[in-house]
């Protein structure tokens, strides 16, 4: 599996630390950063580049054969050093809370939580 770093942190033996993460969907919680598996890469995002993490739930309204259902889509969404903002489906509410407690222990300087910049 090629891993690509999306900051300039690069880290050599990802495979053993991508295997024994944690999988919370779409992004995996390993010892030294998270991943965000693809088909045939895996980008990763060290912990020491978050600056800030939150999980965000949006409402979709759907329209159904026979009405109208809404349905709870959840994110993780990190915000590395340089303000890149990077959104990720999570499975539950639960998990994305899980992997906010695993950012702020492997990275205790890490803003957890959603506050308004402006």
């Amino acid at each position: 599996m090629k891993f690509i770093s999306l900051t300039d942190d690069m880290f050599d033996d990802l495979e053993e630390d991508f295997h024994s993460a944690m999988n919370g969907g779409k992004v995996r919680s390993g010892n030294q950063c998270l991943f965000f598996p693809h088909l045939t890469t895996t980008h990763y995002l060290p912990y020491r580049a978050i600056a800030h993490a939150f999980i965000r739930q949006e409402d979709v309204p759907s329209r159904l054969c026979c009405g109208k259902a809404h349905f709870d889509q959840i994110y993780l969404v990190t915000i590395d050093c340089t303000g890149t903002e990077r959104q990720t489906t999570v499975d539950s509410v639960d998990i994305g809370k899980t992997l906010l407690q695993v950012i702020a222990e492997k990275n205790p300087i890490i803003k957890i939580g959603y506050y308004n910049t402006k």
